[in-house]
């Protein structure tokens, strides 16, 4: 027998807009949550809605240096492919069509919470309706509805996917 630990998922909806009307954004951290958000987008996309999952990732800063800028770029596009790669395999098998994207962090920012601001730009970009996250954000996001997304078990082995003891 197994014991398991909830992951805190939260979904963010735009009030202005109607759930399922739009993408769903999964913001990744790097983290063993990640799992679990997948597994809420992935079933939150069962109607066909596509997924757009974002990698929260350090910037350098701006560079004059092309050489610089180029090598940046790049660690950050290893970055959000490695973090992508980690959870693919959930939305793979739920066949959800999903998407990559940086979620750039500014430069120097702390470990925890997750600028409410840069969350609500990529979400604006990207025109996402739903936002889902286990990290929390340093802020309530103006003109979102917040709600505590229900804990995910895995169809195979009934074990949750967010954490195992």
């Amino acid at each position: 027998m197994s014991t398991t630990e909830r992951t805190a998922v939260t979904l963010y909806q735009a009030a202005d807009r109607s759930p399922g009307s739009g993408p769903i954004l999964a913001v990744l951290t790097d983290g063993f949550t990640d799992l679990a958000v997948a597994a809420t987008a992935a079933r939150l996309a069962a109607d066909g809605r596509p997924v757009i999952v974002a990698a929260a990732v350090r910037g350098s800063g701006p560079s004059i240096n092309a050489l610089l800028h180029q090598a940046r770029a790049t660690r950050i596009a290893a970055d959000v492919a490695a973090a992508a790669g980690r959870v693919s395999p959930i939305l793979q098998r739920a066949g959800v069509m999903f998407q990559t994207t940086p979620l750039l962090l500014p430069v120097g920012w702390p470990d925890g919470p997750l600028p409410a601001r840069s969350v609500r730009r990529l979400a604006r970009r990207t025109r996402a309706a739903t936002v889902v996250t286990a990290a929390p954000l340093t802020r309530p996001i103006p003109d979102w509805l917040t709600f505590a997304a229900p804990s995910i078990v895995d169809d195979h082995d009934g074990v949750a996917l967010a954490s195992r003891r």
